[in-house]
């Protein structure tokens, strides 16, 4: 589908309540139910530096699967899609050393796509909400960090996030400076009614000096993990609900603190 913007003046648009002026945020108005294609499928705002935004009142869907739904090509230009209804989410969000965002008072779902934040350590994150219904969550790549809340409904990570690198090879190397040898996702967070798990791979903090929860993952009933877990720098949180009789963290497999082990200046032991 195209995209029809009916006024040059941000004041006109905002007036007639399809566009929303700002000077950081580009906000499309999308008015037909159908799947987005075409200028939606690679917007690039490289030469603005500006966040692609994308609004619609009822529900939305993104691109195809195992297609680009939404690129923004230049560092520090972010992607934010709100939807007033369900947000389905086929084809892949790219962005690089920015921020995307997916909001929906409906349901959220992104299984299909990948996400992809890019691999700056403060910039690259990912936020997933839902205010009524449930968070279904693909693949993500977002260094920073990664949170999702769905306060009304659940949560449900179905695929493993952070990738096959831990930080670390040899024993002798230590802890490798080189982010392409680190877990791809930073910190994440989680918030949800019920919650299930299918792997975790988390480089941490950036600054390792940092105190608090690196995974911090908090149901109001069921927290559900059947992958391994694994934390580089942070604290890890599991926590269920005890409301009801069969609230509570259910482990379907290991638990681990990797921990910071840095070798110095000098790259050496002792």
């Amino acid at each position: 589908m195209d995209f029809s913007i009916k006024a040059c003046d941000w004041s006109k648009g905002e007036a007639n309540g399809f566009l929303t002026g700002k000077s950081d945020v580009i906000v499309l108005g999308v008015f037909e139910a159908q799947t987005l294609t075409g200028a939606a499928r690679d917007m690039d705002v490289a030469t603005k530096g500006l966040i692609s935004r994308v609004v619609k009142a009822g529900d939305m869907s993104i691109g195809t699967a195992g297609a680009v739904g939404i690129h923004s090509t230049g560092s520090g230009s972010g992607i934010a899609l709100d939807s007033g209804g369900a947000l389905v989410v086929a084809g892949d969000l790219q962005a690089t050393a920015a921020k995307i965002a997916l909001r929906a008072a409906g349901a959220v779902t992104t299984s299909a796509a990948v996400i992809d934040a890019g691999s700056d350590s403060s910039a690259s994150q990912v936020t997933v909400s839902s205010t009524n219904s449930n968070v279904t969550l693909g693949s993500v790549k977002a260094s920073a960090s990664v949170d999702v809340t769905a306060p009304n409904g659940n949560a449900v990570l179905s695929s493993p996030l952070g990738g096959s690198k831990t930080g670390y090879q040899e024993y002798a190397d230590g802890y490798h400076s080189d982010p392409a040898l680190r877990p791809d996702v930073g910190t994440l967070h989680v918030a949800a009614q019920n919650i299930e798990l299918n792997g975790l791979n988390l480089d941490g903090y950036a600054d390792p000096s940092t105190s608090g929860n690196a995974l911090n993952v908090v149901a109001d009933h069921v927290v559900v993990s059947n992958g391994v877990i694994a934390v580089n720098k942070g604290n890890i949180l599991l926590q269920g609900g005890k409301t009801d009789a069969t609230d509570g963290v259910y482990l379907g497999n290991s638990v681990f603190s990797r921990g910071w082990d840095d070798l110095g200046a000098d790259h050496a032991r002792g």
